[in-house]
């Protein structure tokens, strides 16, 4: 991978997601695994602090809006989500700050909840019980 360093750099650099940095190196004659590919891409992205494209190629101007974005204070959708399914937890200023804007996430979040738990215990009457409760609210 050492031969193909400066390349790896400009590329990431330049917002080429590292499947396709992979891809292109295939390309040039690389010749080792997806898995060597990325852990030799991840090192050199940490030591060189390089802001990546995860999901897909971006383009610099993606990558620089991306930075102008992380000035301000927000929330994403994905984020929002995790805390209403999953339970990640936000912090208290997002967390109020949602709930007093959008009054109906305290009783989806109660709902999701409560379905988290009638699954869990895996109790039939429970989940009536819910279903009698939920269904009539739309």
């Amino acid at each position: 991978m050492d031969q193909y360093y400066d390349y790896i750099i400009k590329e990431l650099s330049a917002g080429i997601s590292r499947k396709d940095v992979y891809y292109k190196l295939i390309q040039k004659g690389y010749k080792g695994k997806l898995a060597a590919a990325y852990d030799y891409m991840n090192r050199t992205i940490k030591s060189h602090q390089i802001d990546i494209a995860v999901y897909r190629s971006s383009t610099p101007e993606s990558i620089q809006k991306k930075k102008e974005l992380q000035k301000y204070d927000h929330i994403t959708r994905s984020g929002i989500l995790r805390f209403l399914w999953r339970g990640m937890e936000l912090s208290a200023a997002h967390k109020e700050y949602l709930m007093n804007i959008y009054p109906q996430l305290r009783e989806l979040r109660a709902c999701i909840l409560e379905f988290r738990e009638v699954y869990k215990r895996k109790n039939m009457p429970l989940l009536y019980l819910f279903i009698n409760r939920y269904q009539n609210r739309v």
